[in-house]
């Protein structure tokens, strides 16, 4: 009788993204994490991350993704919550 092996092969690779932001960056208080981090537009987030806006809405209305809204309705993310690990394994 003819026994077969199988090799299995993990391979875990870590990712480092490095970009800079403007000295004049807008910083502020996330209103959910509590944190001081830089505050980025929807369309900044989506340039960032590569996902498309509606996507970076539904993490917002399901509370994955922090943001402030200001009294002119724009929209600011959280830096922080953008970047967070949990996030990052959907």
């Amino acid at each position: 009788m003819k026994t077969s092996r199988c090799i299995e092969i993990s391979i875990e690779r870590e990712e480092v993204c490095i970009f800079r932001l403007p000295i004049n960056r807008t910083t502020g208080r996330c209103a959910t994490c509590g944190e001081k981090t830089p505050m980025l537009t929807l369309e900044e987030a989506e340039v960032l991350t590569g996902e498309n806006l509606l996507k970076l809405r539904q993490l917002m209305a399901c509370g994955q993704l922090h943001f402030n809204e200001n009294p002119d309705g724009c929209l600011w993310i959280c830096l922080i919550s953008l970047l967070s690990p949990s996030r990052q394994a959907e």
